[in-house]
């Protein structure tokens, strides 16, 4: 069966900005490179002998003064912030500061907003895309073996990861600052991350979620509506003040049930809503499967089931809520009573790397031992290495998935498939809703029933309806997944098949399974998603073969 023609939806540039630019004196020819290969036209270029940035047209750009540009903030803020703790701590913005005797290149407080960056030289170039990043030298680039390891663990890589050896990205706090001759990368964690300050009860943090959220007279909004809680909680804090009623966006997140449309209809008409629902097609994973790793950088092999959603999305224009971080903040994803129980921090920390899908490279006859050999070690050292950040912190498994996770691997979702057309409304990802959140002891949110408190202070009526949190499935209702037809086999076949690198590090029973369509059938989720993994990485290293140096 042929596959379906693939979807084509190129990233439009209207609410978030491309920027690109340099720190350290930048080299005339590489620069232009760099500028030529934008995704889009750029009427900002600035320039000096220790820095150059260029961007496009867009209202998340903020001159803050002189030579100072912020970009990428995750909520309305008409204020220019006045320096660079005032933009990614409070703002939530990343940001380029040029000084009288210092150049600083920071990403926002949480390391949500992509920055990456390449040394050319002496010279560090940075876009938020990596692609143009990727044809500014002459030197081939290598592929970072590992980091496609982290990318089948965990959803995507992490930390400074990504699948260029040559090109990382800013962290959780992160700058380059150049000072004269001397560059150094810092970390600086917020205010905010610390959680200081007194216990606050479920009527303090519905409070808090509401300050983060506009009043009456405020503009036309969306809203990403799910059958859950998180996308709720928001939807009735909205409602309790007095802000306009958002339009509902819904869709199925091809997990065979139709659960998260019933659910979510309850919700739209309690709250007046008035709500779409996006429709996926039998063929609506193959379909849109390359345009979403294209607009994702392939940074994760997750999330295609919102292309259409992110379409319909862009199309009506308006900002648009999403509830990330809802889930960790306020009812402890991740914290499990297995983790919360640990009897010490290795045995959580193991259990919190297989949470993550860390079994995922120590499954049988998935992988060519080697490659699973290899795996199931770096892939513990990189989680291990990016959580001793928070060890000793009062809510250090919340802090670990906030940083490790969330901020990178989830929020691309939102960010890629809504923006960069339209603005995407974070308030649960807001410092100072963070800060409030971790002054909740990840104790008292066990099972869900802090965030039930906080839903009841908003809405009791509202928070009663069912919700796909309350354990799945709730109804009988099917659908079928479009990830599991026979052209979406064909597709994934297809790639792995053209790249004998990526056969190479698949288990040969996993390659039988691929192609037998009676294996598809009895095929479980876990061996899919390897599938779906090693499909990623080929269509990457065909989309890239012109630079990279193994190829």
């Amino acid at each position: 069966m042929r596959p379906p023609v693939p979807a084509s939806r190129p990233e439009r540039f209207g609410a978030y900005s491309f920027v690109c630019g340099a720190v350290g004196p930048p080299d005339p020819a590489v620069w232009q490179r760099l500028i030529t290969s934008a995704p889009v036209a750029l009427p900002t270029l600035e320039s000096g002998p220790t820095f150059a940035f260029a961007s496009s047209a867009a209202p998340d750009l903020v001159c803050a003064g002189g030579r100072a540009w912020t970009w990428g903030n995750a909520r309305p803020d008409p204020s220019i912030p006045a320096n660079w703790r005032g933009a990614a701590h409070d703002r939530g913005a990343a940001g380029l500061w040029v000084e009288v005797d210092s150049v600083r290149l920071h990403t926002d407080g949480l390391g949500m907003h992509d920055v990456f960056i390449r040394e050319v030289g002496e010279t560090t170039y940075f876009a938020n895309r990596i692609t143009p990043l990727t044809g500014i030298a002459d030197a081939l680039l290598t592929t970072d073996w590992d980091a496609w390891g982290e990318h089948l663990a965990f959803g995507g890589m992490i930390g400074d990861a990504t699948g260029f050896s040559e090109i990382r990205r800013l962290r959780f706090g992160q700058s380059v600052v150049r000072a004269g001759a001397s560059q150094t990368i810092e970390t600086e964690l917020p205010p905010w991350a610390e959680g200081n300050g007194p216990e606050l009860s479920s009527a303090a943090l519905a409070a808090a979620l509401r300050d983060q959220l506009p009043g009456r007279n405020g503009e036309a909004t969306a809203i990403a509506l799910s059958g859950g809680w998180d996308s709720r909680v928001i939807a009735m804090a909205l409602a309790r003040n007095g802000a306009r009623r958002p339009l509902a966006w819904t869709i199925s997140p091809d997990n065979g049930f139709d659960d998260d449309l019933l659910m979510s209809a309850g919700v739209a008409k309690a709250l007046r809503l008035k709500q779409r629902v996006v429709s996926q097609a039998a063929e609506s994973w193959t379909v849109h499967r390359p345009a979403a790793l294209l607009r994702m950088e392939h940074q994760s092999w997750m999330h295609t089931w919102m292309a259409p959603l992110g379409t319909a999305v862009a199309r009506a224009g308006r900002p648009v809520f999403d509830g990330l971080g809802g889930d960790l903040l306020l009812r402890n994803r991740f914290g499990t009573e297995a983790v919360l129980d640990a009897p010490n921090p290795a045995v959580a920390e193991e259990l919190l790397f297989r949470c993550f899908g860390g079994a995922r490279v120590a499954a049988d006859n998935v992988l060519a031992e080697p490659w699973a050999d290899r795996w199931r070690t770096t892939t513990r050292e990189s989680s291990r290495r990016e959580g001793r950040l928070w060890d000793g912190h009062p809510s250090s498994v919340t802090m670990r998935v906030l940083a490790g996770r969330t901020n990178r691997l989830i929020s691309i979702a939102p960010l890629r498939h809504f923006g960069p057309e339209v603005a995407v409304l974070l308030p649960m990802v807001a410092g100072d809703f963070i800060g409030a959140a971790l002054r909740v002891p990840t104790e008292r949110k066990r099972d869900g029933n802090f965030l039930r408190e906080v839903m009841a202070h908003l809405d009791p009526r509202t928070a009663a309806l069912p919700s796909t949190n309350d354990g799945l499935p709730k109804t009988t209702a099917r659908s079928p997944r479009t990830e599991r037809t026979a052209t979406a086999f064909a597709w994934i076949a297809e790639q792995i098949h053209a790249d004998p690198q990526v056969q190479e590090i698949l288990h040969p029973v996993l390659l039988d399974a691929m192609v037998d369509q009676e294996q598809q059938r009895r095929l479980g989720d876990g061996p899919l998603r390897v599938l779906q993994w090693a499909s990623t990485v080929a269509h990457w290293r065909a989309t890239h073969q012109g630079v990279l140096a193994e190829v």
